[in-house]
Protein backbone atom coordinates (compact mmCIF):
# COMPACT_ATOMS: atom_id res chain seq x y z
CA UNK A 1 0.00 0.00 0.00
CA UNK A 2 3.02 2.45 1.43
CA UNK A 3 4.97 1.84 -1.56
CA UNK A 4 1.61 2.11 -4.08
CA UNK A 5 1.50 5.51 -2.37
CA UNK A 6 5.10 6.25 -2.95
CA UNK A 7 5.20 5.55 -6.39
CA UNK A 8 2.05 7.39 -6.78
CA UNK A 9 4.17 10.52 -5.45
CA UNK A 10 6.52 10.32 -7.98
CA UNK A 11 4.36 10.26 -10.54
CA UNK A 12 2.47 13.47 -9.74
CA UNK A 13 6.02 15.13 -8.75
CA UNK A 14 7.15 14.12 -12.87
CA UNK A 15 3.45 15.29 -14.10
CA UNK A 16 4.35 18.68 -12.09
CA UNK A 17 7.39 19.36 -13.63
CA UNK A 18 6.18 17.94 -17.58
CA UNK A 19 3.22 20.91 -17.05
CA UNK A 20 4.60 23.34 -15.04
CA UNK A 21 5.14 27.06 -16.82
CA UNK A 22 8.46 27.40 -16.78
CA UNK A 23 8.45 29.88 -19.89
CA UNK A 24 8.01 33.08 -18.77
CA UNK A 25 10.70 33.51 -16.03
CA UNK A 26 13.47 34.67 -18.00
CA UNK A 27 13.45 36.76 -21.59
CA UNK A 28 17.25 35.21 -21.82
CA UNK A 29 15.48 31.92 -22.37
CA UNK A 30 12.85 32.69 -25.13
CA UNK A 31 16.26 34.36 -27.16
CA UNK A 32 17.96 30.80 -26.49
CA UNK A 33 15.23 29.48 -28.31
CA UNK A 34 14.46 31.45 -31.25
CA UNK A 35 16.63 30.95 -34.49
CA UNK A 36 19.70 33.03 -35.16
CA UNK A 37 18.76 37.08 -36.79
CA UNK A 38 21.28 36.11 -39.38
CA UNK A 39 19.46 33.13 -41.09
CA UNK A 40 15.61 33.74 -39.15
CA UNK A 41 15.03 29.93 -39.82
CA UNK A 42 11.37 30.05 -40.74
CA UNK A 43 10.86 28.53 -44.93
CA UNK A 44 9.09 29.53 -47.61
CA UNK A 45 6.52 27.68 -49.42
CA UNK A 46 9.74 26.50 -51.97
CA UNK A 47 11.42 25.68 -48.51
CA UNK A 48 13.93 29.28 -48.90
CA UNK A 49 14.38 31.37 -45.84
CA UNK A 50 11.97 34.00 -45.16
CA UNK A 51 13.20 37.28 -43.52
CA UNK A 52 9.96 39.18 -42.71
CA UNK A 53 8.72 38.45 -39.16
CA UNK A 54 5.22 39.92 -38.62
CA UNK A 55 2.30 38.70 -36.72
CA UNK A 56 2.02 36.29 -39.78
CA UNK A 57 4.68 34.23 -39.41
CA UNK A 58 5.69 32.11 -36.06
CA UNK A 59 9.02 30.66 -35.99
CA UNK A 60 9.46 27.81 -32.72
CA UNK A 61 11.18 24.76 -32.15
CA UNK A 62 9.83 21.82 -30.76
CA UNK A 63 11.67 19.23 -28.47
CA UNK A 64 10.68 15.39 -27.68
CA UNK A 65 10.47 17.13 -24.11
CA UNK A 66 7.61 19.00 -25.39
CA UNK A 67 6.28 16.11 -27.32
CA UNK A 68 6.05 13.86 -24.47
CA UNK A 69 4.40 16.98 -22.51
CA UNK A 70 1.72 17.43 -24.98
CA UNK A 71 1.19 14.14 -25.19
CA UNK A 72 0.23 13.68 -21.68
CA UNK A 73 -2.01 16.99 -21.50
CA UNK A 74 -3.97 15.74 -24.16
CA UNK A 75 -4.43 12.18 -22.79
CA UNK A 76 -5.44 13.39 -19.31
CA UNK A 77 -8.13 15.81 -20.45
CA UNK A 78 -9.77 13.93 -23.32
CA UNK A 79 -13.21 12.62 -22.79
CA UNK A 80 -12.88 9.97 -24.76
CA UNK A 81 -10.03 9.01 -21.48
CA UNK A 82 -12.06 9.98 -18.58
CA UNK A 83 -14.79 7.92 -19.78
CA UNK A 84 -12.68 4.69 -20.49
CA UNK A 85 -11.25 5.42 -16.78
CA UNK A 86 -14.38 5.92 -15.22
CA UNK A 87 -16.09 2.92 -16.36
CA UNK A 88 -13.03 1.01 -15.44
CA UNK A 89 -13.14 2.11 -12.42
CA UNK A 90 -16.69 1.43 -11.93
CA UNK A 91 -16.68 -2.21 -13.17
CA UNK A 92 -13.78 -2.93 -10.71
CA UNK A 93 -15.16 -0.85 -7.57
CA UNK A 94 -18.12 -3.24 -8.03
CA UNK A 95 -16.40 -6.63 -8.47
CA UNK A 96 -14.27 -5.62 -5.52
CA UNK A 97 -16.75 -4.07 -2.96
CA UNK A 98 -19.41 -6.98 -4.17
CA UNK A 99 -16.26 -9.72 -2.81
CA UNK A 100 -15.46 -8.08 0.22
CA UNK A 101 -18.42 -6.80 1.31
CA UNK A 102 -17.20 -4.55 4.07
CA UNK A 103 -19.54 -4.45 7.06
CA UNK A 104 -18.88 -0.73 8.32
CA UNK A 105 -19.22 2.59 6.66
CA UNK A 106 -15.44 3.21 7.46
CA UNK A 107 -14.17 -0.39 6.30
CA UNK A 108 -15.98 0.50 2.97
CA UNK A 109 -14.20 4.36 2.87
CA UNK A 110 -10.95 2.63 3.08
CA UNK A 111 -11.80 -0.24 0.86
CA UNK A 112 -12.85 2.17 -1.94
CA UNK A 113 -9.82 4.70 -1.37
CA UNK A 114 -7.12 1.50 -1.57
CA UNK A 115 -8.93 0.34 -5.07
CA UNK A 116 -9.12 3.72 -6.38
CA UNK A 117 -4.93 4.02 -5.43
CA UNK A 118 -4.25 0.71 -6.98
CA UNK A 119 -5.93 1.61 -10.15
CA UNK A 120 -4.82 5.01 -10.41
CA UNK A 121 -1.27 4.38 -9.81
CA UNK A 122 -0.47 1.79 -12.07
CA UNK A 123 -3.00 3.28 -14.64
CA UNK A 124 -0.62 6.96 -14.94
CA UNK A 125 2.65 5.09 -14.31
CA UNK A 126 1.89 2.77 -16.98
CA UNK A 127 0.81 6.41 -19.24
CA UNK A 128 3.81 8.34 -18.16
CA UNK A 129 6.20 5.59 -19.28
CA UNK A 130 4.70 4.83 -22.64
CA UNK A 131 4.57 8.44 -23.54
CA UNK A 132 7.94 8.99 -22.69
CA UNK A 133 9.39 6.18 -24.16
CA UNK A 134 7.51 7.14 -27.39
CA UNK A 135 8.90 10.78 -27.69
CA UNK A 136 12.28 9.42 -26.57
CA UNK A 137 12.52 5.85 -28.61
CA UNK A 138 11.60 6.95 -31.55
CA UNK A 139 12.34 9.31 -34.58
CA UNK A 140 9.91 12.03 -35.44
CA UNK A 141 11.12 13.68 -38.83
CA UNK A 142 9.19 16.69 -39.23
CA UNK A 143 7.62 16.84 -35.76
CA UNK A 144 11.12 17.10 -33.40
CA UNK A 145 12.87 20.67 -34.76
CA UNK A 146 12.26 24.38 -36.56
CA UNK A 147 8.59 24.66 -37.55
CA UNK A 148 7.47 27.78 -39.05
CA UNK A 149 3.27 28.98 -38.77
CA UNK A 150 2.46 31.24 -41.92
CA UNK A 151 -1.33 33.01 -41.76
CA UNK A 152 -2.00 33.10 -45.56
CA UNK A 153 -5.51 33.57 -47.42
CA UNK A 154 -5.35 30.14 -47.79
CA UNK A 155 -4.73 28.88 -44.62
CA UNK A 156 -2.00 28.53 -42.25
CA UNK A 157 1.04 27.05 -43.71
CA UNK A 158 3.26 24.54 -41.45
CA UNK A 159 6.93 24.53 -43.25
CA UNK A 160 9.62 22.24 -41.79
CA UNK A 161 12.95 20.63 -43.19
CA UNK A 162 11.07 17.97 -44.08
CA UNK A 163 7.65 19.05 -45.27
CA UNK A 164 5.22 21.81 -46.07
CA UNK A 165 1.42 21.21 -44.88
CA UNK A 166 -1.45 23.64 -45.62
CA UNK A 167 -4.17 23.94 -43.37
CA UNK A 168 -7.15 25.36 -44.71
CA UNK A 169 -9.33 27.70 -42.20
CA UNK A 170 -12.47 25.01 -42.00
CA UNK A 171 -10.04 22.45 -41.24
CA UNK A 172 -9.12 24.12 -37.85
CA UNK A 173 -11.26 23.07 -35.16
CA UNK A 174 -10.18 25.12 -31.92
CA UNK A 175 -7.61 27.13 -29.92
CA UNK A 176 -6.45 26.31 -26.87
CA UNK A 177 -4.04 28.06 -25.07
CA UNK A 178 -2.80 26.62 -21.74
CA UNK A 179 0.89 28.18 -19.30
CA UNK A 180 3.70 26.32 -21.66
CA UNK A 181 1.41 25.44 -24.82
CA UNK A 182 -0.26 27.29 -27.65
CA UNK A 183 -2.37 24.35 -29.40
CA UNK A 184 -3.99 24.38 -32.66
CA UNK A 185 -6.50 21.16 -33.03
CA UNK A 186 -7.43 19.69 -36.33
CA UNK A 187 -8.74 16.63 -35.18
CA UNK A 188 -9.74 15.52 -31.83
CA UNK A 189 -6.21 13.50 -32.34
CA UNK A 190 -4.21 16.28 -34.12
CA UNK A 191 -2.69 19.57 -33.07
CA UNK A 192 0.15 22.16 -33.76
CA UNK A 193 2.20 22.18 -30.43
CA UNK A 194 3.48 25.81 -30.44
CA UNK A 195 5.93 26.25 -27.06
CA UNK A 196 5.36 29.80 -25.83
CA UNK A 197 8.77 30.17 -24.79
CA UNK A 198 10.11 30.22 -28.05
CA UNK A 199 8.20 33.40 -28.92
CA UNK A 200 8.25 36.92 -27.60
CA UNK A 201 4.05 37.05 -25.88
CA UNK A 202 3.53 40.29 -27.87
CA UNK A 203 3.97 38.21 -31.04
CA UNK A 204 2.60 35.19 -30.43
CA UNK A 205 -0.64 37.11 -28.74
CA UNK A 206 -0.70 38.88 -31.61
CA UNK A 207 -0.18 35.58 -34.19
CA UNK A 208 -3.09 33.84 -31.73
CA UNK A 209 -6.11 36.56 -32.22
CA UNK A 210 -5.38 36.89 -36.44
CA UNK A 211 -5.95 33.35 -36.08
CA UNK A 212 -8.72 33.56 -34.37
CA UNK A 213 -9.95 36.32 -36.57
CA UNK A 214 -9.71 34.12 -39.54
CA UNK A 215 -11.64 30.88 -37.82
CA UNK A 216 -14.47 33.32 -37.11
CA UNK A 217 -14.31 34.09 -40.56
CA UNK A 218 -14.23 30.73 -42.22
CA UNK A 219 -16.88 29.78 -39.48
CA UNK A 220 -19.08 32.57 -41.02
CA UNK A 221 -18.28 31.80 -45.04
CA UNK A 222 -19.41 28.25 -44.60
CA UNK A 223 -22.35 28.89 -42.96
CA UNK A 224 -23.75 30.97 -45.34
CA UNK A 225 -22.55 28.78 -47.34
CA UNK A 226 -24.45 26.03 -46.12
CA UNK A 227 -27.52 28.59 -45.86
CA UNK A 228 -27.66 29.11 -49.18
CA UNK A 229 -27.47 25.15 -50.35
CA UNK A 230 -30.16 24.96 -47.95
CA UNK A 231 -32.04 27.59 -49.78
CA UNK A 232 -31.59 25.89 -52.77
CA UNK A 233 -32.37 22.53 -52.22
CA UNK A 234 -36.12 23.92 -50.39
CA UNK A 235 -36.43 25.75 -54.10
CA UNK A 236 -35.71 22.63 -56.40
CA UNK A 237 -38.03 20.83 -53.91
CA UNK A 238 -40.82 23.59 -54.42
Amino acid sequence: MWTLVGIGGLVIGALVVLSWDFSRTDDEQIAETRPDEGSSGQFSAGGKPLTNNSAHLLSYTLTRWDLAASWLGFCFRHRMFHGVVLLGLLILESLILNDIRPDSFAALFVAAGSILVAFFVPLTVAIVIAMLAMAYLFKHPGVIGLHTLQITERGLLECTEFNETLIKWPAIRRLRSTGRYLFISVTDFQAQVVPKRCVAREQLKEFEAELRARMKMSGAAKGGIDLKQKAEAAASMA
